[in-house]
């Protein structure tokens, strides 16, 4: 089983939820370290950079997967693709309690960033308004 940090359009309620067949840790989660979140490209897609200088603790949720899960996860994200998210393993803390756990994440790379169409720069979180705005891949 994994633990998955989800930011973005994989949270409950939120676009791409369908594709999140994870078991749902209760609470908000913080990540530890410091992100710069933005929406890009007309699909106003969430990416999330790291950003140890002007980031913020983003806020989301976290997923129990199993590995077909996260295989989905992986294949929604696009990783190995050389324009895709990046899963690397994180530190986040649950906001009520300072519990701390290890999860996987989506990130793109700065790289990815400086050749992108920037939509939008977000602060810690990505809400329902910014969802509304987001174009699934057809």
């Amino acid at each position: 089983m994994h633990q998955v940090f989800v930011y973005g359009t994989l949270k409950e309620g939120f676009p791409n939820a369908d594709v999140n067949k994870g078991v749902r840790t209760p609470g908000v989660f913080k990540t530890k370290d410091l992100y710069s979140l933005y929406l890009v490209s007309e699909r106003h897609t969430p990416w999330l950079i790291p950003d140890n200088q002007y980031g913020y603790n983003t806020l989301g949720e976290v997923y129990t997967v199993n590995d077909a899960g996260l295989v989905q996860l992986d294949e929604l994200e696009a990783v190995g693709d050389p324009q895709g998210y990046k899963r690397v393993t994180i530190v986040v803390e649950h906001v009520d309690s300072a519990e701390e756990l290890e999860a996987f994440i989506y990130l793109k790379t700065k790289q990815q960033l400086d050749q992108a169409d920037i939509q939008q720069t977000l602060c810690d979180v990505y809400t329902r308004d910014h969802a509304q705005k987001y174009k699934r891949r057809q």
